[in-house]
Parts: structure tokens; sequence; C-alpha cells
């Protein structure tokens, strides 16, 4: 985990706390468990860089190991998803579209299936407030 994501995962586990945020740590291997649980379920923490052209893809690495955890817990009625700092803006999407398409789509693409977006770090209450909200139900 790169300095950045530990950032990361540091202040969403703290804008949790009002739900129980805590870390995840998956000391047996790679099964693509996510980052961060609390109460509303679990969120898979990305950090990217924006590309130059608007039409390129965003580079944000998703294992295959994460890409299954996320797809399976979804279908199977969980709650996941992946909270994406591209620079200064935070991404929310649901974790079975996540598990298709993160990584391999455009900026444009991210924002329009996003939960939420923040152009800024959200609040404590924004962010449980995304969370909590009703998900798609998985087919």
């Amino acid at each position: 985990m790169s300095d950045a994501e530990k950032k990361l995962r540091y202040d969403v586990v703290k804008l949790l706390e009002p739900i129980c945020g805590s870390p995840l740590e998956n000391i047996v291997g790679d099964g693509g468990d996510p980052d961060v649980y609390c109460v509303a379920g679990f969120v898979e923490l990305k950090v990217a860089e924006r590309p130059k052209k608007k039409s390129t893809r965003v580079d944000i690495a998703v294992r295959p190991a994460q890409r299954l955890w996320l797809k399976k817990w979804r279908m199977s009625g969980g709650r996941a998803w992946t909270l994406t700092l591209l620079e200064s803006t935070w991404l929310l999407h649901e974790g079975h579209w996540a598990s298709e398409c993160l990584g391999r789509v455009d900026e444009a693409t991210l924002r329009e299936n996003a939960i939420a977006v923040w152009e800024r770090k959200p609040t404590s209450s924004e962010l449980i407030s995304a969370l909590t909200q009703r998900l798609p139900r998985i087919h």
C-alpha cells in the first residue's frame, strides 16, 4: 500500500467513525478483501492520477481478485463500494459497477456512474449519507 493509499485509508476510517469504520487487514493472502469496513458495508480504496487527455481511460489498478470479490459480494446481497481519490476529486462507485468498469473508462464515465462525487474531501455526514442510501438491486 502506497503512502497516498495509507493516508486515504486513515482519512476514510476517521470519516466513518460514527458508523464504526475500521481498516480491514488481510494477512492470509490476496483474497481481494476491501480496505475498510463499517456498519454500512465494505469500501475498497483507490488512488489515481488524472490523465492528460480527457478521453483517456483513468488508470485505476484493480486486481482480478478485487473485481471478483466486489462482484460476488454484491451479487450475494452485500453492500460494497469503491472510493477513488482522483487527485482532489473523490468518486464513490457501487461495487458491482466498479468490478466491471473501474480502471477501464474515462473520467466522464466515472463521474456519470458515481453514486457521489466530491471536488474536495467529503464530510463525515456526506460520506455516510452516500453509503447508507439504497443501492440498486443486482440481478
